[in-house]
């Protein structure tokens, strides 16, 4: 849903601007340059290009031989940020065993500053396994720390295995546990209560992309900032 949202915003943008645009899908194929070549037989009717959610293969050829300015459409996220605003939060709220789940190995994860008072326990699902992997891991952790006492979701897709997984190893949120999860503003998944969550603004991400597509075509540099997420308080920290 986020890269739904995105893809939005930047036509929104785009037609703001007076911009013209063209789609060119492509599919994950052993013939990358094949699938490339609608968008390069049009090349010189464009400025330039953005590369959004496309397979590896084909992304890696268009790296390689793009002829117009490229964005890459990165979205980098200040993980250390997002585990410390959790981490402060659920120790304000008196929760000492917290389990943080990421989306593999988060870059920055390992530098955030944690609470002195609380014990946080790291886990990385392989993001290709997907929500098996990240409910086996939960599973597995509540079964073996019965004192963990809240759930970090770091990555919005793992949140509905996470918070599966608790309710069926006899968890209650927020009664036994507590939950603060990582959503993108304007797609907040369902819970009976309003959650406690760490909220992404996909209108900044779109922002840093156009400025990044502008910077490219007037040959400038540009470097992304890490987008920092904002701590909405809701009901599933035992909030009063």
């Amino acid at each position: 849903m986020f890269f739904g949202t995105l893809l939005r915003l930047l036509i929104e943008r785009a037609d703001d601007s007076g911009w013209s645009y063209r789609l060119f899908p492509v599919r994950d194929s052993e013939t990358p340059e094949q699938e490339l070549e609608p968008f390069r037989r049009e090349c010189g009717q464009l400025d330039a290009a953005i590369e959004f959610c496309i397979p590896e293969n084909i992304r890696q050829a268009l790296l390689r031989n793009c002829p117009l300015p490229l964005s890459s459409c990165l979205f980098r996220l200040d993980a250390a940020d997002l585990l410390e605003q959790a981490g402060r939060y659920l120790a304000k709220h008196g929760f000492r065993h917290p389990l943080a789940l990421s989306p593999g190995r988060m870059p920055g994860l390992e530098h955030a500053r944690l609470p002195a008072e609380t014990e946080i326990t790291l886990c990385a699902a392989d993001p290709l396994s997907g929500s098996a992997e990240a409910y086996r891991l939960v599973r597995r952790h509540l079964a073996a720390r019965p004192e963990c006492d809240a759930l970090i979701v770091l990555e919005d897709s793992l949140y509905v295995p996470a918070v599966q997984a608790a309710f069926d190893a006899g968890r209650r949120i927020p009664e036994t546990l507590g939950l603060v999860t990582h959503v993108n503003r304007g797609v907040e998944p369902f819970f009976p209560l309003p959650l406690t969550r760490l909220e992404i603004d996909p209108a900044e991400v779109a922002g840093q992309i156009s400025q990044e597509l502008q910077a490219r075509m007037e040959g400038r540099p540009f470097r992304y900032t890490p987008a920092k997420a904002r701590l909405i308080p809701g009901r599933t920290c035992r909030e009063q």
